[in-house]
């Protein structure tokens, strides 16, 4: 469905920078530098083994402004959500620094990004493309993954437990 809409933005003439890193669509929960990704990805694991898949509900669409504009869809935070952030923040303290301040509480604004550095002019073409068609929906976030930056690659994934 995220993808659909994605694709849908695009043919409304609003720019697919973002899917064209190829991303699956996700919630960021941490962003941060580290010297040991060893151990990053031992606690990752152990931390994967022991977290089921969370219930997440998309109920609305938002917008970051700025120079990298972001239109993106709205969880309903919940419990779970909440108590994964920390718990990674929490794993990730003691083997990583540089945390970015936008994925700490209380800046972290949970989000899946569908357009990424939009263009203000964008906009009302967004909108158009999204006003009929958007309708709340629950998903469920099911693995764990760490991205590398420049160029943007898939370093480790560990999926959660089914509930």
């Amino acid at each position: 469905m995220v993808r659909h809409w994605m694709r849908r933005l695009a043919d409304h003439g609003v720019n697919d920078l973002y899917e064209s890193f190829g991303f699956a669509p996700h919630i960021t929960l941490s962003e941060f530098s580290t010297e040991d990704f060893a151990q990053v990805e031992s606690a990752l694991q152990m931390l994967a083994q022991n977290a089921s898949e969370i219930e997440v509900r998309f109920t609305s669409l938002g917008i970051f402004p700025g120079l990298q504009g972001v239109l993106h869809l709205v969880p309903a935070v919940n419990s779970e959500l909440l108590s994964l952030h920390r718990l990674i923040h929490q794993v990730l303290s003691p083997l990583c620094q540089d945390f970015s301040p936008l994925y700490l509480e209380p800046e972290w604004t949970p989000h899946c990004t569908l357009v990424l550095e939009m263009d203000p002019l964008e906009l009302p073409r967004a909108y158009d493309a999204l006003i009929d068609s958007f309708k709340p929906f629950t998903t469920r976030i099911s693995s764990l993954e760490v991205i590398t930056c420049c160029p943007f690659q898939t370093i480790l994934s560990r999926p959660l437990n089914k509930k």
